[in-house]
């Protein structure tokens, strides 16, 4: 069938790049750590500051800085802060009163004022509500920089927690980034995770935000998209430089975050829909004519269905277990059934519901 070719051709030429070492992967030895500033944006966020910022501030890294914008926040966020102040001499806050006339919609202002306020050439940016898997995050993450321009794409992998949901979410997070970091790697790069990217900060000033004004989602797969380029772009997927973050609780929840996600992929380019929209049509397709076949009585078929995951096992094991995600793996083949559908549903979600919002 038409539609295992092309499953099967994406995860050869495609997926099974990030098997092998390559000179994206920044992950080597350095003399002395380029110094860098992260930047997070806080809204509300007091109870995560105290249990993660500490982490971030305790990093094993040469010299940086780690400014948290506090974007108009209406719990124990700046309390919080300033009792880190005391503690950490390279922390620095920025406010955003309520008063504040923002432009930018979204944490886009929140994000553009932290990175103007830097101290330093490189940035690395994450959330308020992730942590960092080791105290080597920011060296691994910075190893592959040079003097020149950089991007750097790291993983964001979902906190294990017992259940079904919990599993496809892991397994939709390891799909979304076996296809971002293996486009990249080919040098066709467009979307990044904002909770761990590091990139130079002459980057971002030469990049126009004003197309995405009043979007309120996206900041980072925009970066990417206009700023990205085969040259510029690595990516890193050493275990030392994962960024930990909580998944969604519940299906609506999660359904919510993934609709918020997908309006920006409404202004990728032709080429990324392309390969995003082909690569999912084709699963949905080989699932119905999977089913279909068999209804009609033409059990043969089902010998397709192993041999394809296979295929599939054979250029994805590797990265699923450099990722810790082997039990996400066992389950693969029924996965894929599930991720399909919920793709399904998230794409009749977004005919009917094309509202856009922020926390």
């Amino acid at each position: 069938m038409v539609c295992t070719v092309v499953i099967s051709l994406y995860y050869v030429l495609f997926f099974a790049v990030l098997n092998r070492g390559s000179k994206l992967y920044p992950d080597v030895k350095k003399v002395v750590d380029p110094a860098l500033s992260v930047v997070i944006c806080a809204r509300n966020e007091g109870h995560n500051l105290l249990n993660y910022l500490p982490l971030i501030m305790k990093q094993e890294y040469g010299e940086f800085e780690v400014i948290v914008v506090d974007d108009q926040s209406a719990d124990n966020t700046a309390e919080v802060l300033d009792s880190f102040v005391h503690t950490y001499p390279n922390l620095r806050v920025i406010t955003i009163g309520t008063a504040e006339d923002k432009d930018l919609a979204g944490k886009k202002y929140a994000l553009k004022k932290g990175i103007a306020e830097a101290k330093y050439g490189l940035i690395m940016v994450t959330d308020a509500d992730c942590y960092p898997a080791t105290d080597k995050w920011l060296q691994k993450m910075s190893a592959g920089v040079g003097e020149e321009e950089i991007i750097v794409l790291g993983h964001s992998p979902f906190v294990k927690v017992p259940g079904f949901l919990n599993l496809l979410q892991r397994y939709e997070n390891s799909m979304t980034m076996l296809q971002y970091m293996s486009y990249a790697v080919q040098g066709w790069p467009y979307m990044g995770v904002g909770r761990n990217m590091l990139f130079s900060k002459s980057l971002f000033d030469k990049w126009d935000i004003r197309p995405y004004a009043n979007t309120k989602t996206g900041d980072d797969d925009f970066f990417v998209k206009d700023m990205a380029t085969a040259k510029r772009v690595k990516v890193c997927l050493s275990r030392k430089s994962f960024v930990y973050t909580n998944a969604p609780a519940t299906w609506g929840n999660w359904m919510m975050q993934k609709h918020r996600h997908s309006t920006a992929g409404l202004k990728y380019s032709l080429r990324t829909k392309f390969l995003l929209g082909t690569f999912i049509s084709s699963q949905l397709f080989f699932l119905l004519a999977i089913v279909a076949l068999s209804v009609m009585g033409q059990w043969r078929v089902l010998a397709v269905f192993p041999i394809l995951h296979l295929l599939q096992a054979v250029c994805s094991v590797r990265v699923f277990n450099k990722i810790h995600a082997m039990d996400v793996f066992v389950w693969k083949p029924l996965l894929d059934i599930a991720y399909t559908m919920y793709i399904a549903a998230l794409s009749l979600l977004l005919l009917i519901k094309r509202t856009e919002v922020w926390k």
